[in-house]
């Protein structure tokens, strides 16, 4: 694999079989999809313990989310003054999903579910249109929208129980 320091598609996801590119992201939206299923099958005395565990999840990813722009930069995709932008939002929404895990869970989850939508908007702004970015506009699109489904859904749950 040859390196492209000034290019980002030096990761090369293009040489990972489609079929297996989105396999892991598939697999964590289980606890965000399940955690909002639970919610509305339990007791209603345990759904403050699933929703505190669905609002820590959703705070990690969260991080998660925000350490993809902090990569962006330390693999050089990023330059001048969105270089101070990256690494300033990158922090962003793990300290907001940080906070949420102190509130209500319908408060925390809709927060959480607003800031999804607020950082895919960001990554679609942000990161070039480029053939070797394709794949990631589209997974960060459909995860997003099953994530902010799933965190709706549970509020809508725990709402009517």
């Amino acid at each position: 694999v040859k390196k492209h320091p000034q290019r980002c598609s030096s990761v090369h996801i293009g040489h990972v079989p489609r079929n297996r590119r989105s396999f892991s992201a598939e697999y964590a939206l289980l606890p965000f999809i399940l955690g909002a299923l639970i919610l509305g099958v339990v007791h209603p005395s345990l759904q403050p313990f699933f929703g505190t565990m669905l609002l820590s999840y959703g705070a990690v990813i969260l991080s998660f989310v925000g350490a993809v722009h902090w990569g962006w930069v330390i693999a050089g995709g990023a330059s001048g003054k969105m270089v101070h932008r990256h690494l300033l939002w990158s922090v962003v929404p793990a300290l907001i999903g940080w906070l949420t895990l102190t509130l209500p869970f319908g408060i925390g989850a809709a927060i959480q579910a607003v800031l999804f939508l607020i950082a895919w908007r960001i990554d679609l702004a942000w990161y070039p249109e480029r053939d070797d970015l394709r794949f990631f506009r589209t997974l960060r699109t459909h995860l997003s929208f099953v994530v902010v489904g799933s965190l709706m859904t549970g509020i809508v749950v725990q709402f009517l129980t």
